[in-house]
């Protein structure tokens, strides 16, 4: 997965009491549902009824167990992305307010950025 994109999603305990009584293949196929969901979700590729046309032998109780759990996923994403814009744009405002303090405003072509963050990263002792 590529840097800035959504790397995991949280099963809750609530829905568990869902999901215990189901048979033992229905589980298998929530958990194919959930990760396809999930994945597709922080994506913005697919909605829970789009991943549901791919599992026709869902029963009515693994599609209300999926349809509880797709919920948590779409709300847990729509924080995940706000938050990651808001972390994003506040280290951009880090990012140029340092980098102007050693440029004196000039922000430089992409060489002189190269040149800027390897000498920061030697003086972290992070250097090659």
């Amino acid at each position: 997965m590529a840097e800035g994109e959504k790397k995991s999603f949280v099963l809750y305990f609530d829905i568990y009491p869902s999901i215990h009584v189901l048979p033992d293949d229905q589980k298998g196929m929530l958990l194919d549902a959930v990760f396809e969901y999930a994945r597709s979700a922080a994506a913005g590729k697919s909605t829970p009824e789009e991943v549901l046309l791919r599992f026709p032998d869902m029963s009515e109780a693994c599609y209300m167990a999926f349809r509880f759990v797709a919920e948590t996923i779409r709300r847990d994403t729509e924080k995940w992305k706000a938050k990651h814009i808001r972390y994003s744009k506040a280290s951009k405002a880090r990012w140029e307010k340092e980098r102007s303090q050693y440029t004196g405003g000039d922000l430089g072509s992409e060489d002189e950025m190269r040149k800027y963050i390897r000498q920061k990263q030697e003086w972290a002792g992070l250097g090659h």
